[in-house]
């Protein structure tokens, strides 16, 4: 497929450090657009992980990624951790899909004091 192959090398060109994410968020969404997967609404779409201290409420870590780097990683990387402890892959992928606004996960990791969030905005 031309596409894959195509995502693939817009992936490595990010990791060789190449192009920054936001030109890999472009390709990749002109890759969608061009074989006609994207479905119809709005491209600009963030998957955001939040990780919080949940003892001093401070903010640690907050991310976003575009969605369309999401989904693609998500499909080359499924086939090198094909199973997760406690997380539905399955599930995960079909929210991303859709791409419905709003919390994906919700953890408290209580040995650790943090609160990650993971929600698509």
């Amino acid at each position: 497929m031309v596409n894959k192959a195509k995502r693939e090398e817009i992936l490595q060109l990010l990791q060789d450090g190449k192009i920054t994410l936001e030109e890999a968020s472009q390709y990749l969404d002109s890759l969608e657009e061009s074989g006609g997967e994207q479905a119809a609404g709005p491209k600009s779409r963030w998957l955001r992980i939040r990780v919080t201290d949940y003892i001093t409420q401070k903010t640690q870590g907050n991310f976003s990624l575009p969605l369309s780097l999401v989904r693609t990683g998500l499909k080359l990387g499924i086939r090198f951790i094909p199973h997760l402890e406690g997380v539905d892959v399955a599930a995960l992928e079909e929210a991303l899909l859709q791409g419905k606004k709003g919390p994906l996960m919700d953890v408290m990791d209580e040995e650790n004091s943090k609160h990650i969030e993971i929600y698509l905005d």
